[in-house]
Formats: structure tokens, sequence, C-alpha cells
């Protein structure tokens, strides 16, 4: 998830609506989105239109941050019910229970993502700032630097 949270050429949810200077841009697609969610559960009673649109207008303004990638996942995830299961209705909360649930699994991935990409670049600081004697340079990568072996051989001549 981390890879989709990263893409920086994917639009948010809210710059949706800062691009076309109209809140209910978004508010739409979110809706189109919750409506395939609608029509794929099994329950009986389906959200309304009117309920439809408050749950655009909570989602855009409380995960507005999320990009449109991250929000199509959370929607494929929650017709695979991985979050929350519907029985008889479809139940607004329980969307926004389940989107709170894929935030914080979101967060955690990010973080181990970030974690990752700190050690590496400690590993390789570590490995870049590491001295190494030039008989060892030589020694592993012979041929590489004809002048340094030169001036051991050199070196080593002029020794009694």
């Amino acid at each position: 998830m981390a890879a989709l949270t990263a893409r920086k050429d994917v639009p948010t949810l809210k710059d949706i609506s800062d691009a076309y200077d109209n809140e209910d841009v978004a508010i739409e697609w979110i809706k189109i989105q919750l409506e395939k969610v609608n029509t794929f559960t099994g329950a009986k009673d389906k959200l309304n239109v009117e309920q439809l649109y408050d749950l655009g207008v909570q989602i855009l303004n409380c995960f507005g941050n999320l990009n449109v990638l991250e929000f199509s996942l959370f929607c494929g995830r929650l017709r695979h019910g991985v979050y929350e299961k519907f029985f008889g209705s479809v139940d607004p909360m329980k969307i926004l229970m389940s989107l709170d649930v894929f935030l914080k699994e979101r967060n955690h991935d990010w973080q181990n993502h970030l974690e990752e990409i700190h050690k590496e670049e400690q590993e390789r600081n570590k490995t870049e700032n590491k001295a190494v004697s030039p008989v060892k340079l030589v020694s592993d990568s012979p041929g590489k630097y004809p002048m340094i072996e030169r001036m051991l051989r050199k070196g080593n001549s002029s020794t009694p």
C-alpha cells in the first residue's frame, strides 16, 4: 500500500475538489465508487441517494488526503469483505469505521516504508563512510586502481 501512498502523480480526493473549484465533483466521484460497493453487496437495504451524498461529503471532509488509488483500493477491499460485512443493510457508519481501519493500515505501512528507507540510507552511509586501506582496495579489485598498485609496489620495494 505504501507504493500507492508514495505516488505524487495521483490526485487526492481534495485535489479533485480544488482542481474544479467545486467540492461536488469530488463528492460525485466518491459516490460513484460507493455506488459500486452499494450494488455489489448482498444486503437487502442499500444506501439511498441522500445517504450516498452525505457519506461522500463526510469522506471528503475527513479523508480528503487519500489519493484516488488508495480510495479505490479501499472500496475494492470493502467489496471483498476485508473490513465489514453488510447484513440486511449497507451502513454508512460501518463504511466510515472501515475507512478508519484502512487508514490505520495505510499509516502503518507508510511508517514501515519510511523505516525501511531510513535503514537503507544508514547502511549506504555506513558503507560509503567506511575507510578502506589502499592494500585492501587493491586486493579487492585487482587492476582497477593501477596507480595505487604501483605506489604500493614502489613502497614495498624501497623497504630493506
